[in-house]
This record gives structure tokens, sequence and C-alpha cells, in this order.
């Protein structure tokens, strides 16, 4: 059982924080906008069997996230520390 003393963020603010997410100008309009025209081409190319969407496909996201994250932990973090002039220590307890 969950206990009483955590209290989950209003459905506002967790979608307030979804939207600040996505990657697009600060105008709200254009964050969502991304989102949906996204989610409305994938919808049209399942729909339209021009995609079908199968194991491969779950492989190949699993693998674009596993590479994403290796990319930013092998080619973002050593950046960091280089310019930033911060120890690496420090940038470790910040970023990871």
């Amino acid at each position: 059982m969950a206990s009483s003393s955590s209290n989950p963020p209003p459905p506002a603010e967790r979608a307030a924080e979804i939207v600040d997410k996505l990657p697009s100008h600060p105008n709200l309009i254009t964050k969502t906008g991304t989102a949906i025209l996204g989610s409305g081409l994938l919808a049209t190319a399942i729909s339209q069997e021009l995609y079908v969407f199968n194991e491969e496909t779950v492989i190949a996201v699993g693998y674009f996230i596993l590479f994403a994250y290796i990319a930013k932990a092998r080619l973002f973090f050593p950046m960091l520390v280089f310019f930033s002039g911060v120890s690496r220590d420090f940038v470790l307890k910040t970023t990871v």
C-alpha cells in the first residue's frame, strides 16, 4: 500500500511537465503541434498499412534508445567536463 504522505501532483501540473519536455520553441501551440503532427502521421501510416508495427520495430526503438543514451554519456559528458571547467565528480553527481 502506498503511504498517504506521498501526494501525486495534480493532472494539470503533470500535463504541463509533459508539454515542457517536448522539443520545439517555447510556444505552447508549437510544442503541442509537433506532438499532434507526429502522432497523426504515425496513425495515418499504420491505418493505411504503409507501415506495419512488428517485433523489428520494438527492437529498433530499443536500440535507438540505447544508442542515444550511449551517445549522450560518451559524447556529451566529456565535452561538458572539458568546456565547463568544473570537476568530473560534480558533473557526475548532477547529471547521472
